[in-house]
C-alpha cells in the first residue's frame, strides 16, 4: 500500500483488497495517524467510504489539512470494518513530495554576491522566507522571483568569512513547525577576494594593507595569496 500522490495541497491514499469474505462490510477507509515533536499523543483522522467495496486498488483524494500539515510524523494505513471484525492494512509512512526545487551543495561565492537558483517557486512567492544558517545562528534575508516564479535570486551577506559552509533555507511562515516547516535550498563555500590596493608604491620594508570581502579577522580556513608562482598564506589582524 503505497500513497499516490501527497503534496501541501491535496493527498491520496492507496490501499487494495484482494479478496471479500462472506463477510457482511459496515465500512472501510483510511486512517491518518499524525503526530507531533516531543508529543507522545497520536492524533487519528478517519476518512471513511462507506459501506460498499469491491476487489481491486481503493484510492481516495482529500484536501491537505492543518492537522497533517502542522505534524512531523505521518502514517496511515486502510481499514474494512465488518459484521465479525476489523481489517486494517499495513501502516505507511506519508511521504510528501516537495515543490520541484534542485538543492544545490557546489555554489562557491563571496561575500555581497547575487545568487540566482533555478526551479518552480510559485507556492514559495507568499509563504515562506529565506534563511541564513550560519554556525548555527539563523537570520532571514531579502530574495527577489523572477516574473515567471522560476528564478529566486539572493545575495550573500557582507559580513560572511572566507573559508565559511553557509546554508540557505526556505522557512514555512503558515505552518513553522509541520511537514513543510523549512527545506534547505542551497549550501555556499564563502571565498575572500581581495580589494585593489589603492598604493602602488612601497618600500622595501612597508607594511602591506590588504582588504577585501570576506577578509575579516577570524578566517575559516588560510587564504594564500599568488606572487608569480609563489602563494603565500595572510596574516589578518
Amino acid at each position: 500500500m503505497i500513497n499516490d500522490n501527497a503534496n501541501e495541497s491535496t493527498i491520496t491514499f492507496s490501499g487494495r483488497i484482494l479478496y471479500l469474505n462472506d463477510e457482511s462490510i459496515i465500512d472501510h477507509g483510511f486512517v491518518v495517524e499524525c503526530q507531533k515533536y516531543y508529543d507522545t499523543s497520536i492524533k487519528e483522522l478517519v476518512y471513511s467510504l462507506g459501506s460498499k467495496a469491491k476487489t481491486g486498488k481503493i484510492t481516495h483524494t482529500i484536501q491537505t489539512p492543518d492537522e497533517i500539515l502542522n505534524s512531523n510524523s505521518v502514517k496511515y494505513y486502510y481499514y474494512i470494518k465488518t459484521n465479525k471484525g476489523v481489517y486494517k492494512g499495513e501502516t505507511t509512512h506519508l511521504t510528501f513530495y516537495w515543490y520541484d526545487i534542485d538543492y544545490r551543495d557546489d555554489i562557491i561565492a563571496s561575500p555581497d554576491d547575487k545568487i540566482t537558483l533555478n526551479g518552480n517557486f510559485e507556492k514559495v512567492k507568499d509563504n515562506y522566507t529565506l534563511n541564513i544558517n550560519e554556525d548555527n545562528n539563523r537570520q532571514e534575508i531579502p530574495f527577489t522571483l523572477g516574473k515567471d516564479l522560476k528564478t529566486l535570486v539572493f545575495q550573500l551577506p557582507a559580513n560572511l568569512t572566507h573559508g565559511s559552509r553557509i546554508s540557505f533555507i526556505l522557512q514555512n511562515k503558515v505552518h513553522p513547525t509541520g511537514l513543510y516547516r523549512n527545506s534547505l535550498l542551497a549550501t555556499v563555500k564563502v571565498v575572500g577576494k581581495l580589494n585593489e590596493p589603492t598604493n602602488y608604491h612601497f618600500m622595501y620594508n612597508d607594511k602591506i594593507t590588504l582588504t577585501g570581502p570576506g577578509m575579516g579577522p577570524a578566517l575559516k580556513e588560510p587564504f594564500y595569496i599568488l606572487f608569480g608562482n609563489r602563494s603565500f598564506p595572510t596574516n589578518p589582524k
